[in-house]
């Protein structure tokens, strides 16, 4: 099987654990939490399986997410590679990617975005300096890094307006024979859904130690 192949692969099961396991794991913390009411389970087994249901199910979003967004950024990388000399497809593959995803030169300069990352950034995302685009020291930090080593790389980070926003970055260089070219394919997934999730689960062990 291609690398290609097992990332998808891959990927696609992550995504099934994820899909059963965790609507699994919260009927099991309500489950838990009805016994505890009822008198029928102690409250410190009661917690310690709260506890250990919640986080395998955090444990299982962020498997299944980052396995998900490694394999679209390196399905991506391919692709891009071998579409660039063709700039209509290149430009259909750009737009079909629903991720935010950003296409850096080696100064760091944003030369391509797609729809998603035009909503997400603004309209006025290409063209301009990822600095004056998305001004965090840790992503810009890495995505120097990324530049000069030619290394995959990950990067969490939050964007506290308008609304907070907590993504993390794939950094996945591209390689190139034209200097003025992309250099790097940077690829965001939105991790909000999964802060409140954390949320949850810490209220719910808040609820545990005040019964």
């Amino acid at each position: 099987m291609a690398q290609g192949e097992e990332d998808i692969a891959r990927a696609a099961a992550m995504g099934r654990a994820a899909r059963y396991g965790i609507p699994a794991c919260l009927a099991g913390l309500v489950l838990v939490v009805g016994l505890n009411a009822a008198g029928l389970l102690d409250r410190m087994t009661a917690l310690a399986c709260a506890v250990a249901l919640a986080g395998f199910a955090a444990f299982l979003f962020l498997l299944s997410r980052s396995e998900r967004d490694r394999a679209t950024a390196r399905a991506a990388n391919a692709r891009i590679r071998a579409e660039r000399q063709a700039p209509a497809l290149f430009q259909t593959l750009l737009e079909s990617i629903p991720d935010p995803l950003l296409l850096l030169d080696a100064r760091g300069w944003v030369v391509d975005a797609n729809p998603a990352a035009h909503r997400l950034f603004g309209v006025r995302t290409t063209d301009r300096a990822l600095a004056s685009v998305l001004r965090n020291p840790a992503l810009l930090d890495a995505v120097g890094a990324a530049i000069a080593s030619g290394a995959v790389a990950e990067v969490a980070f939050t964007l506290p307006v308008p609304v907070a926003r907590h993504l993390r970055a794939v950094l996945s260089p591209l390689r190139s024979s034209d200097a003025r070219g992309p250099a790097l394919l940077v690829l965001f997934h939105d991790l909000t859904a999964m802060r409140r999730l954390e949320e949850m689960r810490v209220a719910a062990l808040a609820r545990f130690d005040s019964m």
